[in-house]
């Protein structure tokens, strides 16, 4: 835009809760004053109230100042930036709004210095469809921003869900472990109890059915035992 109906060029989104114009980028042509312009970008917001910019901002309507004294430039931006502007010897500025589906996102703000030729109803209708395709572009690259974003959060939520899921099935075994343990041994000696010896001599009963074999059982007394339950503990 500023290579073809410039000098400067400022893109400033509105921000909402403050009323005011952030510049997101900044440019001229001319490449002495690059330098110079970029500071734009790290002062003040422009003001967006109280001045021409409103009409855009509030209606969406162009600005356009032809031949236009230093007062009328002044009212386009904050102390710290006019004497920038002033220097170049600013003489036009056209603003037009940025807007995507029906809501107006903030300017496209152009200042012609030096011997530029006065912006007209081309120049216009050109810098609104820039303005606008800009507008489309911010938006969509922070809808796609975002949606990676939640995107990203998903897959980290999926993946403390699943860490949480491995946690819980490990407990669970654990407990599993534990309770088959209590069902099982005996909790004295921690010796096979009388539900393990059941299901145990089941099992090799059918297995020696299968096999056609003899099945032995060794019966073993252990002497003085009771000396052991009344030390530890009948239960």
């Amino acid at each position: 835009t500023s290579e073809l109906i410039g000098d400067l060029c400022i893109l400033a989104e509105l921000a909402e809760e403050d009323r005011v114009l952030v510049p997101l980028a900044a440019y001229d042509r001319h490449a002495p004053v690059r330098e110079r312009v970029a500071r734009l970008l790290a002062v003040a917001p422009l003001p967006a109230h109280g001045t021409p910019l409103e009409v855009v901002l509030e209606l969406g309507d162009t600005f356009l100042a032809n031949d236009a004294a230093d007062s009328e430039i002044e009212q386009l931006v904050e102390p710290a930036q006019r004497e920038l502007l002033l220097s170049l010897g600013v003489h036009a500025a056209l603003a037009v709004p940025m807007r995507v589906l029906g809501r107006i996102t903030g300017t496209l703000l152009l200042f012609r210095h030096r011997t530029g030729r006065p912006y007209g109803e081309e120049d216009m209708v050109f810098a609104q469809a820039i303005a606008d395709r800009a507008a489309v572009a911010i938006y969509a690259a922070r809808l796609y921003s975002e949606n990676q974003r939640q995107a990203e959060a998903l897959r980290a939520a999926n993946r403390n869900l699943e860490l949480r899921i491995a946690q819980r099935t490990a407990e669970l075994a654990r407990v599993n472990e534990l309770l088959r343990q209590h069902a099982t041994e005996d909790s004295l000696t921690g010796l096979a109890n009388r539900r393990q010896f059941g299901a145990t001599l089941d099992l090799e009963i059918r297995r020696a059915r299968r096999a056609g074999n003899a099945l032995s059982l060794l019966l073993c007394d252990v002497d003085f035992f009771k000396r052991f339950n009344d030390a530890y503990g009948h239960p």
